[in-house]
């Protein structure tokens, strides 16, 4: 899965992605990950950050170049 959902402590549900872990995973760079995807170096260091997390279409290219829903 791109996106998990977690429970806090104070009883919130925050939406975090999985990027940095699948982009391990894969054995990937950052680098080779955004040269392969087409999406901004700075745009995937933002969302394995947790600074933002992907717009829709760069969530559906994560998700098919991972092969995740």
């Amino acid at each position: 899965m791109l996106f998990v959902l977690k429970y806090q402590k104070s009883g919130g549900i925050i939406l975090e992605n999985q990027v940095k872990t699948l982009r391990k995973a894969a054995k990937k760079t950052m680098k080779e990950l955004s040269e392969e995807t087409g999406i901004g170096l700075s745009s995937i260091s933002n969302y394995e950050n947790g600074y933002s997390n992907p717009k829709k279409n760069n969530a559906k290219i994560l998700a098919d170049y991972f092969g995740v829903s």
